[in-house]
């Protein structure tokens, strides 16, 4: 369902994800299970199609996507311990 909604952010939303991937599997981090790393990007995905309402270089738009999702992790990961 969501693959046909997100087609036109498509690239970017695989950019963030990539971008995730990259921050968490960095060896300044612990180890983080990939079960944390997961899920349907809805907060990055919004943030993608607000964007088109500007006119900022696309690798702005990406890291306020990027900025989005490591927020929520974040107060995830913070709720928990």
């Amino acid at each position: 369902m969501f693959e046909e909604i997100f087609e036109p952010i498509k690239p970017s939303l695989l950019k963030v994800e990539e971008k995730i991937k990259d921050i968490f599997h960095n060896p300044l981090f612990p180890p983080v299970p990939d079960k944390f790393l997961k899920g349907k990007r809805l907060r990055p995905a919004l943030s993608l199609f607000s964007s088109f309402a500007f006119k900022e270089p696309k690798e702005t738009k990406i890291n306020v996507a990027l900025a989005c999702e490591l927020m929520h992790f974040a107060l995830l990961f913070m709720t928990m311990w």
